[in-house]
């Protein structure tokens, strides 16, 4: 095949894609255009996809396989986000069984006249149930779990 029959031939299945584009997965599909879209565009690519057989350069067929693929790679990512949420869980629960209160101070001010400022600081203990320790803790371990098992 010569050089120019080739370009003919890539500048072929560019049209093929763009059409498919803007006809077929238009309205349907704004992964798909922009899929096919991309394909017609890259010189590289169509120069690959021309020397496959035409049963191989099926528009449906590699839209889908890439839309799976997509489909995977953001559940695969759903599942790691989840696993990351689960073990921040845990590490919550553990620290709120482990210290099962935390202290923080409030300064209030008491007089504040011209330059004279009095402040009092007030201490406050929150207690943390345990219960709730032990709830935080099995749900990130089923955070956890669930991430594992989809994956």
């Amino acid at each position: 095949m010569g050089r120019s029959e080739a370009m003919a031939d890539q500048n072929q299945l560019a049209a093929v894609y763009n059409a498919f584009a803007k006809y077929e997965a238009a309205g349907r599909s704004a992964l798909y255009v922009e899929i096919c879209d991309g394909i017609a565009s890259e010189p590289e690519l169509l120069s690959r996809l021309s020397t496959l057989p035409a049963t191989k350069q099926q528009r449906r067929n590699f839209c889908s396989t890439a839309s799976f693929s997509w489909d995977v790679a953001k559940r695969d990512q759903h599942m790691k986000n989840l696993g990351i949420l689960g073990a921040v869980l845990i590490v919550m629960g553990v620290g709120a069984l482990l210290f099962g209160h935390f202290t923080y101070s409030e300064t209030k001010p008491v007089l504040d006249v011209g330059p004279l400022h009095i402040n009092s600081q007030e201490d406050h203990t929150v207690w943390i149930p345990t219960v709730a320790g032990i709830v935080v803790v099995l749900a990130g371990l089923g955070l956890v779990m669930a991430g594992r098992r989809s994956s």
